[in-house]
């Protein structure tokens, strides 16, 4: 079954939700990142090497070697640095570029979006706007031992102490949508008492996090279809009619 929401919930669902798996388009992104740092890392272990090396014939070549030997090394390991930062930079630059390309922008904040759609193998996070369910982002069934109901929060994982962190995080995103839709308007506020969101637990210390868009009113049909293929509750201080008003 497919749910729908506004262009302004589907912008609103994306800030204050957080998958970490990777399928779909952040399957790519994810391949992406993983031979970057791989590269990252060579050149890293190079340096390493490079310096044990230079130490190495620091002690065991005559005088008049070394002033060329150092030169040399110090040539080869100043290359690589600089190549290094190159390869963070594009990674990060190759990064941004497909989830920019990638990612479908609503033509307008009143826009009717597929933000999810719930089938047997699990449920489906359409984060980048697309018809294909190959290039949106699943959570399988079969990992979501139980999901758990309750008061929008803003999950990015932080040290709890640095809420700060979370507040920039999170008003970066806002000026990030601003910048495509200036009329989009969201309080830089981590929890949210009149939205919902919903864990989904895969064990104790795993779990995926998503908003449920506010402008349903009744997030009832949906989270009784969720209720089809996991064991859904709600958080102690929280009832079920209250969220569902």
């Amino acid at each position: 079954m497919k749910f729908y929401c506004t262009g302004e919930d589907y912008y609103f669902t994306k800030l204050f939700s957080r998958v970490q798996l990777k399928s779909g388009i952040n399957k790519r992104i994810n391949s992406i990142r993983w031979n970057g740092i791989k590269k990252i890392l060579f050149i890293a272990v190079s340096i390493i090497i490079l310096a044990f090396i230079s130490m190495y014939f620091e002690n065991h070549i005559s005088k008049e070697y070394k002033t060329y030997s150092n030169l040399s090394f110090s040539i080869l390991i100043i290359t690589l640095v600089i190549s290094g930062i190159i390869s963070v930079l594009r990674l990060v630059k190759e990064i941004n570029y497909v989830r920019n390309s990638e990612n479908n922008e609503p033509f307008n904040l009143k826009e009717k979006i597929m933000i999810y759609e719930i089938t047997d193998n699990g449920i489906y996070f359409n984060e980048y706007n697309r018809n294909n369910r190959n290039e949106m982002t699943l959570i399988p069934w079969d990992k979501v031992k139980k999901v758990v109901i309750g008061e929008l929060i803003y999950p990015q994982i932080t040290i709890e102490k640095h809420r700060n962190v979370k507040k920039n995080m999170l008003e970066e995103g806002i000026n990030k949508i601003q910048k495509v839709h200036s009329d989009f308007h969201c309080p830089v506020l981590l929890k949210h008492e009149d939205k919902l969101g919903m864990s989904l637990y895969f064990n104790s210390l795993y779990s995926e996090y998503l908003a449920i868009p506010s402008g349903w009113g009744s997030a009832e049909n949906f989270i009784d279809e969720i209720t089809k293929h996991v064991e859904v509750s709600y958080e102690k201080e929280t009832r079920k009619i209250e969220l569902l008003d």
